[in-house]
């Protein structure tokens, strides 16, 4: 819901409910993956302080309801600001939180904060670049009929974040970047690639054992064509 009280800014509400199920019994995947059904809102502004920067604040609570094993319930929101430098650049920065699922511990809290650059080439070519570092909260692991797993180890306490041995919980940090580039050859057409690296660090490795890290990095690489009328 939008209601706009100035030509170009609005008071925001958002309102989500979703359902999370699957297929297969939880029982037959180790780890559990349990249904649930997950709810959050948001409230605040959106719009233009100046001709040239814009602000948007979102503040709210959200509520994951797993069936079995951990839950969020935590507060969340997102600010930005954004510059738009002449018609043909903008630069933007915020920091967002929210609850994501996750296929081990339920769901994780993301706490990023991120930065963004695009910048026009005489109408035909466009490159944008983004990159964000967050600390990422996750619930405990858990057993195939959700209670929390024992056993859990740290490589290192100074590595990627915390672990709470009461609770499970276990922090990592994560760091993404992401270069954008479409040429366009016409109103409708465009030629678009898009390369993405991310990586994962955290000292936190699964039980029994206590020898299985989560650490991990990938790059993605995507090209494609857009038509837009």
């Amino acid at each position: 819901m939008r209601w706009r009280f100035l030509p170009k800014t609005a008071l925001v509400w958002e309102g989500f409910v979703g359902r999370i199920g699957y297929i297969n019994d939880p029982e037959t995947y180790s780890g559990g993956l349990f249904s649930a059904t997950p709810m959050s809102t948001r409230f605040g502004l959106a719009g233009l302080l100046t001709n040239r920067v814009s602000l948007t604040v979102l503040a709210g609570y959200a509520a994951t309801f797993y069936e079995l094993g951990d839950n969020a319930d935590t507060p969340i929101g997102q600010a930005e600001v954004q510059w738009i430098i002449d018609a043909r650049s903008q630069l933007r920065g915020g920091f967002v939180r929210d609850v994501q699922q996750s296929y081990f511990g339920n769901y994780f809290i993301r706490n990023r904060g991120y930065a963004s650059y695009m910048q026009s080439f005489g109408g035909r070519f466009v490159l944008n670049v983004d990159a964000g570092v967050g600390l990422y909260q996750y619930g405990y692991l858990t057993r195939r009929r959700g209670d929390p797993r024992a056993g859990v180890a740290l490589s290192s306490p100074d590595i990627g974040g915390d672990f709470d041995p009461t609770t499970g919980r276990f922090n990592a940090t994560r760091i993404d970047g992401t270069v954008f580039g479409e040429y366009r050859m016409n109103e409708i057409f465009g030629i678009n690639a898009t390369i993405r690296a991310e990586t994962l660090i955290s000292g936190f490795k699964t039980p029994p054992n206590g020898t299985q890290p989560i650490d991990w990095t990938r790059v993605e690489a995507m090209v494609g064509v857009r038509a837009n009328w």
